[in-house]
């Protein structure tokens, strides 16, 4: 609705010269919807779309983002690339076996939340000229750092979508509701809304359920009290108190750890409870391969979930979906994810794993959050001299040489006499000269 000149020069762009279209717009504008126009229009003409999301509470697991286009197996050759050249590769010729010779689509939403070696990924990818890009983030969000350089170029377009006119908000609001509404009560939740669809649907949905919202003959209007207009995330957050407990509980486990498959839902009556979640537009169910995934409709949702959930419950759920998830013949995928929810959750996790982690952080500069994923590793179990070497990697990198100095030590406590380890000690001494004299 109101979006087809945006809709057009995003498919002219993308048909021509330019490399990527920034869609920016506040939350629940409908940036997803244009960008999902867009993919079908493009997928239509013989493209391949390929769609991923950033998450926020995976934003610290390297790949999370791209991971389900591109990794399959974490022992790979992606995952375990020694380089940053060599993961470049691996990703690429993973990509082209998907696209098989098709020109490729890559739509991006909530850029912000990505994880860092994904969006690494990503800014090379555009600039060998392997995909075109479509990011849909807040209107107010910066763009990740990696992709600055694209999202400054002078091929690159913006398209910042604005609220629906008050004509705008009318027509769809017959169309919704099945029947005209009046211009009054169009108008007043046009102002309560500012036109945001999302926000609109929200005061639509709870003006309907309160009773306040009534046909009257042929047409829809208000009564009583004027709409009341609080923060769009309050008024999600009001919603989402009226859940029954089997449906509560599902959402707070996808506001955490989604998406998650229909079969990592553990609780009685789960599938009941997604099913009526779908039908009331709070989660949607998507194919993933052959099986069906589950997550929120909306990053608000998931953030006002997040906010309202008491820590210790937090630490509960995301505890109860790693021990699932683990007792699963879990995929190396799958064992990543579980690796992370324990260390939210302040359990141990698999060491090895956190390393091949903390390293794909190192290769995209991520150094926080490899610095982060290896000291989880040390503390895990995996205190060995090359994890200590790692860490003072990351630790130096950050600005911290004394603590670097400090794993230094630790890591000449653990080092041999074998080959592997001499050059492990070289390396060692070399990075401690580097500190030293920085000093």
């Amino acid at each position: 609705m109101g979006r087809e000149a945006a809709r057009e020069r995003a498919l002219s762009a993308l048909r021509g010269p330019a490399r990527s279209v920034w869609i920016r717009g506040e939350y629940g504008v409908g940036t997803s919807r244009l960008a999902a126009e867009v993919a079908a229009e493009l997928e239509s003409d013989g493209w391949l779309s390929v769609g991923v999301t950033g998450n926020a509470a995976l934003s610290a697991v390297p790949l999370a983002t791209l991971a389900p286009v591109l990794v399959r197996d974490m022992s790979g050759p992606i995952a375990s690339a020694p380089d940053t050249v060599a993961l470049f590769s691996a990703a690429s010729a993973a990509l082209s076996t998907i696209a098989r010779g098709r020109r490729i689509l890559l739509v991006l939403e909530d850029a912000g939340h990505a994880d860092p070696v994904s969006v690494s990924l990503i800014a090379r990818l555009v600039d060998a000229g392997q995909l075109r890009l479509v990011t849909t983030a807040a209107h107010d969000e910066a763009e990740p750092n990696t992709l600055h350089d694209i999202a400054a170029a002078p091929d690159t377009v913006r398209i910042e979508l604005a609220g629906l006119d008050i004509d705008q908000t009318a027509e769809l609001l017959g169309l919704v509701l099945g029947a005209p509404i009046g211009h009054g009560t169009a108008l007043r939740l046009h102002r309560a809304s500012s036109g945001n669809p999302l926000f609109l649907r929200e005061l639509v949905i709870g003006a309907r359920d309160a009773g306040a919202l009534v046909r009257a003959a042929d047409h829809w209007q208000l009564t009583g009290e004027p709409v009341d207009s609080p923060a769009l995330p309050e008024l999600i957050r009001a919603r989402l108190r009226s859940l029954t407990p089997g449906e509560r509980d599902a959402v707070e486990r996808l506001a955490l750890c989604q998406p998650l498959s229909l079969d990592e839902f553990a609780r009685p009556g789960a599938p009941e409870a997604l099913a009526d979640l779908e039908q009331h537009g709070i989660v949607q169910v998507h194919e993933a391969g052959a099986r069906l995934h589950a997550l929120l409709t909306h990053p608000l949702y998931a953030a006002a979930v997040r906010e309202s959930t008491p820590r210790r419950r937090r630490r509960v759920l995301l505890g109860e979906q790693a021990d699932l998830v683990a007792r699963r013949n879990p995929s190396p995928a799958d064992r990543l994810r579980v690796s992370q929810w324990r260390l939210d959750a302040g359990q141990p996790a698999d060491p090895g794993l956190l390393l091949r982690s903390a390293r794909l952080a190192q290769q995209a500069d991520d150094h926080r959050g490899a610095e982060r994923l290896v000291a989880a590793a040390i503390a895990a179990g995996g205190d060995d001299a090359a994890a200590n070497v790692l860490h003072a990697q990351t630790l130096w990198a950050i600005g911290q040489g004394a603590d670097a100095l400090q794993a230094l030590d630790r890591a000449d406590e653990h080092v041999a006499d074998g080959p592997g380890d001499r050059a492990l000690h070289a390396e060692a001494a070399t990075l401690r000269a580097r500190i030293n004299g920085a000093g």
